[in-house]
Order: structure tokens, then sequence, then C-alpha cells
């Protein structure tokens, strides 16, 4: 019996998760279904694809095979569908987008809403990450949009579609607390709680230091967080 598509689409779960278990829970079908696809493909292979370990399963080197092929199989099949939608005007398939921690956690939501109470048959695949990182998905092709803090690059066609502004934070008992503005060199003073690497909140700071004269090495960088909200 010639495989589903489908069954690709459980294979490469399986690959990802490198668990029959898990692919079933995101699948939400039962393990004996995602045991019964895996079984198909390798029948119709003819060869094993997965190898069973203490954590789950494994690729074969003929499964990394499939996989790589799969991937590309299924990609260049949604590709032509969301071509024949856009003939017909009617927006099918899935959005794939990389956004850094703030816009993807409270700008994003709200547009994303709106977008999909006219099209419904829109999914969106969002991976939060850091802004470096959403730039080089864009540049690998892993991605069709993203929403960043920080323009690593302006070579991509870009529109703003928020604004936040970066204010000091300090305890209420600080003494920076009771001044209305507090200086660089008042800041330089103080311990630093630092964003990652990456960051483009981190990147805004860096090109503010260095326009006045200062880097990141003048601040005392005690901890350093992967996000606003931790």
């Amino acid at each position: 019996m010639d495989p589903k598509i489908s069954y690709f689409e459980t294979f490469i779960i399986a690959a990802k998760t490198k668990s029959f278990s898990k692919a079933a829970k995101k699948l939400r079908v039962t393990q004996g279904t995602v045991s019964n696809h895996i079984s198909t493909l390798e029948k119709y292979f003819d060869t094993q694809l997965f190898v069973r370990t203490p954590e789950g399963v494994e690729l074969t080197p003929e499964g990394n095979i499939v996989y790589e092929k799969a991937n590309i199989m299924l990609e260049l099949m949604e590709s032509a569908k969301q071509h024949i939608n856009s003939i017909h005007e009617y927006p099918e398939g899935i959005i794939k987008i990389a956004a850094s921690t703030t816009p993807g956690e409270h700008i994003l939501p709200s547009i994303i809403m709106d977008y999909k109470r006219e099209y419904k048959d829109v999914d969106f695949d969002i991976e939060i990450t850091d802004s470096k990182k959403c730039f080089k998905l864009l540049e690998n092709g892993q991605v069709d949009i993203i929403a960043v803090g920080y323009l690593y690059s302006k070579d991509y066609e870009h529109v703003i579609i928020g604004k936040d502004r970066l204010v000091l934070i300090v305890p209420p008992n600080h003494s920076l607390a009771k001044k209305d503005i507090a200086t660089l060199s008042d800041i330089m003073k103080e311990d630093y709680i630092d964003r990652e690497e990456g960051s483009g909140t981190r990147e805004i700071l860096i090109k503010a230091l260095n326009e006045k004269g200062y880097s990141m090495m003048d601040l005392n960088i005690v901890m350093k967080l992967g996000s606003n909200s931790s």
C-alpha cells in the first residue's frame, strides 16, 4: 500500500519529538495510529526508519534520508497549495513567524487574532527567540515573516507594527527612585541586569551607550536574563 501524505507528516513529528507517544499527543491520535503510519512507511521503503532508545526513538541513517526528502516534499506541496489559493484569492495554509520576546508576547497576539477573524483557514506557526536568531531564520528561509525589536539588517522590506519605551527600573526605596531624571553616570554606579546576547533590547542599549561614549563594559552587570518578563 502506498503511504498517504499524512503518514509523512506523522513521521516528521515523530522524528522531531523523538517519541511516538508525544507525536500521537501532538497529532491528537492514538499511539497505535502513529506506529501504523511508521510501519507503512518502513514497508514502502523496505527499511527501518527508527531505532528505539531508553529515551524514545532515533532516526536510522535511512530514516534521516527520508526525513530530509519528506520535509522538502511537504514544503513543495504546501507552497503549491498556497499558490493555487492565492490565484483563487482565498488564503489558506500556515504562516511561519519568528518573533523576539516583546513583539511576540505583547504585539503579535492581537494582530493575529484580528487576521484570523477574516481568514479563518490561515494558521500560524510562531517561534519566540531573540532578534538576531529571527534574522538568521529569515535568511535561511525557515520562516516567512519576523517580528523584532531591533533591525539587524535593513535589506528586507519592513513596517512598524508597534512602539515600545525603555525605562529604568529600580526598587521603590532606591536613591534613584527619588530622581526625576537619572543620568548615565548615575546608572554606571549601579548593579545592572542584562538581556541575553542577540536581544533587540540589548542592542538598543548598546547603541545608546556608544552614542554617549560608553560601552557595555562600563556597566556593572550582575545577571543576564532571557526575557523582560524574567
